[in-house]
């Protein structure tokens, strides 16, 4: 798709780092006919990362950073070794 978005099955639709968010948004959803809901994946894991976050209701995932937790990384004993793990992985790919 021009406006950077791929889909994934199993994973929705996704969006790059160089992807024009509000474009994307408004592409799909006059295809979709629907309102479009943003969620972010947990930056360690993978798994959707919103469902449980406590600033859910006041986020803008438009505007956030997509390096969020889940709540397992953001709240467990090893999570912030995990996410620098994570991090320091996606530095060497």
């Amino acid at each position: 798709m021009k406006t950077g978005v791929t889909y994934e099955k199993g994973m929705g639709f996704k969006l790059g780092d160089q992807t024009d968010i509000e474009a994307a948004v408004q592409v799909l959803r006059e295809a979709l006919a629907d309102e479009v809901e943003l969620s972010l994946r947990c930056f360690v894991c993978g798994i959707e990362a919103c469902p449980a976050c406590p600033y859910l209701e006041d986020c803008d995932r438009r505007r956030v950073s997509p390096l969020c937790l889940c709540e397992k990384h953001a709240t467990g004993e090893n999570g912030y070794q995990e996410y620098v793990r994570a991090f320091r992985d996606n530095l060497n790919a």
